[in-house]
């Protein structure tokens, strides 16, 4: 039987999400996480719930969604963004995750999204005729520091077992020290931008100015951009959420948020602003990241950065696949073509069940 979810099946929905994912989080902190994204997020909407499916009153999978308001040539939509999608162990290969996903992706919104599959969850998509987006698959990573970046992408496979890495880590900063000071003296002068705290209310007050140039486009208010930046706020897992309003000249021109953690990889989770000045904005960011201790900075290839990424000769890999459904050929084309404003911010891929 597959039904919405409800309150009441909170509890066997993070026993089985601990049972297969293990993320080491209490049952108690996972309760608290999945009411609050499924439950407090002032965009769910009632036509749009998650679903369970039992089987002999056993709780046999799930599917957890958001629903997110974008703008597509004004016309308002809604995009059911997948959180976690689980089925326990002994209901696979049965026909009920087929039947969980395909009620999912038949849903009333106008289009499902996610930017965290797996292998498995791209095959069935792949069956209801939903699509990866080539682009938005791929990361791109910035290297700030190479000598440490590298001195822990090693160590996390494992070499530190064999080579001195707490040396290599000691030698890697007055290295990077000086190959920043390189940069810097071979630099033009710093860009004529400054930056401040983005606040809901700034995000909201210029977002159609900044915005407008996509098709499709978040649809904010206030009330969910307040609740969005107190659970970003909340998120241990990759460090500590930042975003900054860039300026020139007085005039906002863009804004950028992210994780930052000194020390280690930053994460960015939206960059905006008019394609012109994506470079200046990018660079702010950058540039933020950098001073806040961050050895490197990665980031989703979403089509509007591409020129912005590719300028300042970023490491390129495949990440996870994100894929799209829908049968509005105006969303798929606004997609296909970049012309979508659908960051990591938007969808859900900043959920982090460590944080409790």
């Amino acid at each position: 039987m597959i039904r919405a979810l409800e309150r009441d099946d909170l509890p066997a929905v993070v026993a089985l999400y601990e049972r297969v994912v293990r993320s080491g989080s209490s049952q108690e902190g996972l309760e608290r996480l999945f009411h609050a994204m499924l439950f407090e997020d002032p965009w769910q909407d009632p036509e749009l719930p998650s679903l369970v499916s039992y089987e002999d009153d056993v709780l046999a999978g799930f599917f957890t969604r958001s629903t997110r308001r974008v703008l597509l040539d004004q016309r308002r939509l809604r995009i059911a963004c997948g959180i976690h999608f689980v089925v326990a162990p002994e209901a696979r290969g049965r026909a009920g995750g087929m039947l969980l996903c395909a009620r999912m992706l038949g849903g009333p919104q106008d289009a499902t999204f996610t930017d965290g599959a797996n292998d498995a969850t791209e095959r069935l998509w792949g069956a209801l005729k939903g699509r990866r987006l080539a682009l938005e698959s791929l990361e791109w990573t910035r290297v700030l520091k190479p000598a440490a970046y590298w001195a822990d992408r090693l160590a996390e496979r494992g070499a530190s077992s064999r080579l001195p890495f707490g040396a290599a880590r000691r030698v890697a900063v007055p290295f990077d020290a000086a190959m920043r000071g390189v940069r810097r003296r071979g630099a033009d002068g710093e860009p004529a931008t400054s930056d401040e705290p983005l606040t809901p209310a700034a995000m909201l007050a210029h977002g159609e100015e900044l915005m407008g140039w996509a098709r499709l486009r978040p649809d904010y208010d206030l009330p969910f951009l307040e609740w969005l930046f107190a659970q970003l706020a909340a998120v241990r897992g990759f460090g500590d959420f930042t975003a900054r309003l860039v300026r020139r000249d007085g005039a906002p021109i863009g804004w950028h948020a992210s994780f930052v953690r000194a020390g280690s990889l930053a994460e960015a989770i939206q960059v905006v602003a008019r394609p012109a000045d994506l470079p200046a904005v990018f660079d702010a960011l950058v540039a933020h990241v950098e001073a806040q201790g961050a050895v490197a900075l990665r980031g989703r290839l979403d089509p509007p950065l591409v020129e912005a990424v590719t300028q300042e000769r970023s490491i390129l890999r495949s990440g996870y696949p994100v894929l799209l459904r829908t049968q509005d050929p105006d969303v798929l084309g606004a997609a296909l073509a970049g012309e979508m404003l659908f960051a990591r911010l938007d969808a859900n891929a900043w959920i982090d069940t460590r944080r409790w």
